[in-house]
């Protein structure tokens, strides 16, 4: 699998944007970070890149969302919420 990540702090917590191509394998997250050791997934939305645009598709909120797993070639955007 392959991610691309950007940040974004707001006060209390982190925001993580992961685009993410996987295939055959499940994904498991953490944070590294002792002072914000909480990881939640908030987002995890399905699309694909036209034009090198992202074209968002189905959208799912974090708590429709169990395992990141990809039992076949998938693009996704997941945003995850890291907080203290």
């Amino acid at each position: 699998s392959w991610a691309r990540r950007g940040v974004e702090e707001t006060g209390a917590y982190f925001h993580y944007d992961f685009y993410i191509v996987g295939n055959g394998c499940m994904l498991t997250y953490f944070s590294r970070n002792p002072e914000k050791p909480y990881v939640e997934i908030f987002s995890y939305k399905e699309g694909v890149f036209e034009d090198g645009k992202w074209m968002a598709g189905r959208r799912l909120n974090g708590d429709e969302v169990t395992l990141l797993l990809f039992e076949e070639p998938q693009l996704k955007k997941i945003r995850l919420h890291i907080f203290g």
